[in-house]
């Protein structure tokens, strides 16, 4: 079961180099959102190891790594993070996977979630610091 699929055009993978791109400069910026993002990185990584599949194991490290670049930056380039994940994620690197989690963290944050299909969505509390 994948949590928070976007909805309704699945991501494929790409045939070949040039067209690995998710969209021509797809870029993610932190915004208004950064609280609420944070929390949902906090909730990302209690999930690691309870009970998911290899697969969706994966995509959370994914979703985690994205998360902690963008909330650590400000901002986050998915053919910048597409070069950066072929090398960490080397020899588990999916790239199909990688488009479903930069996408699912994209509508988190332009959008809070409007796009998003199941899943547990973002706390609308705001920490104070």
């Amino acid at each position: 079961m994948n949590v928070g699929n976007l909805n309704p055009n699945p991501i494929s993978p790409s045939p070949n180099k040039k067209s690995e791109s998710i969209e021509p400069s797809s870029v993610i910026r932190i915004g208004e959102r950064r609280d609420v993002l944070v929390n949902k990185l906090e909730e990302y990584r209690k999930r690691i190891g309870k009970h998911l599949s290899p697969a969706d194991e994966i995509q959370l490290m994914y979703r985690i790594a994205i998360l902690e670049e963008l909330i650590k930056t400000g901002e986050v380039s998915a053919d910048a993070l597409l070069g950066q994940f072929m090398d960490t994620f080397r020899n588990v690197f999916n790239l199909r996977v990688f488009k479903e989690a930069y996408k699912i963290v994209k509508d988190y944050a332009e959008t809070g979630g409007k796009n998003l299909v199941g899943g547990t969505g973002l706390s609308q509390t705001r920490e104070t610091r």
